[in-house]
């Protein structure tokens, strides 16, 4: 099975190298820029990462076409700020290899904000369906916190949280 992560990006310079290198291991990177002016891009395309142009049509319109222009088997959608540890890595790995593999997995996310981790005030744990079989999951809504991943018409006997976080860092979230 291989696995496609899909990225959306402007102006990333400062996050893109960390995401990026904690998922070397994926078979794809496909990062969907809407008009940087840094070295978004070109750091994109030197880690190898397929990069494609595409105007602001908001947030699930991007991840959607990265989706789009993903071929793996396998979906994991990441934002520009966000970080796979290795141990989330080695539990991806597993799951999309299994025979008995569910259609798409919810991971807790840690939410940092200066630097800091926040443990509390519904920050943790932050849950996103961000891993899901080609074919079975997309994005829906108008806004970053209005967005919404669906996975097939039985979610509720078809995906499985993970145990393992990835790490976000809040502050430089879009709001």
């Amino acid at each position: 099975m291989s696995l496609s992560v899909c990225i959306i990006t402007r102006n990333e310079e400062a996050n893109l190298p960390r995401t990026l290198t904690s998922v070397s291991w994926a078979d794809e990177v496909v990062v969907v820029d809407s008009g940087s002016n840094d070295r978004t891009c070109e750091l994109a395309t030197e880690f190898g990462a397929k990069v494609f142009l595409e105007s602001w049509k908001g947030f699930s319109a991007q991840k959607n076409f990265a989706i789009q222009k993903a071929t793996g088997d396998w979906i994991l959608s990441l934002d520009a700020d966000e970080e796979v540890s290795p141990e989330l890595a080695s539990s991806i790995r597993e799951a999309i290899h299994r025979p008995d593999a569910l259609d798409g997995y919810w991971m807790p996310r840690r939410n940092l904000f200066l630097g800091r981790w926040i443990k509390h005030g519904g920050f943790y744990p932050d849950a996103k369906l961000r891993l899901w079989k080609r074919g079975a999951g997309q994005n829906s809504g108008n806004g970053s916190s209005q967005m919404r991943t669906t996975v097939g018409p039985s979610v509720m006997t078809t995906v499985a949280r993970s145990t393992t976080p990835a790490t976000s860092a809040a502050a430089s979230h879009r709001c």
